[in-house]
């Protein structure tokens, strides 16, 4: 009796795998300092921040959108308002 193949002919138990292992094995292999900070971490960071400033943390999108262009005007960002940046390109999903 042989055992069904994956359409690719890969075995039903290398499902998943080949197709991740080098990219999988690249994040593992990564040093911990080689690493973007993790959404918790930048959270942690803004809310240190605007503690340090005594701002309070916004509850929403559109009060934080609020702060951070009050916040880039007084800081004299060349672009403080979302409308002042060309929008950025649309990733493109395969």
């Amino acid at each position: 009796m042989t055992t069904p193949t994956h359409p690719r002919g890969r075995e039903p138990s290398d499902r998943g795998r080949s197709d991740r292992e080098p990219a999988d094995r690249k994040r593992r292999d990564r040093k911990p300092g080689d690493r973007k900070p993790t959404v918790r971490q930048v959270y942690a960071l803004a809310a240190a921040l605007a503690e340090r400033l005594g701002e309070e943390f916004p509850a929403t999108a559109a009060e934080a959108s609020e702060l951070i262009e009050r916040l880039r005007i007084e800081n004299g960002h060349p672009a403080p308002r979302l409308e002042d940046t060309p929008p950025r390109p649309r990733r493109t999903r395969h």
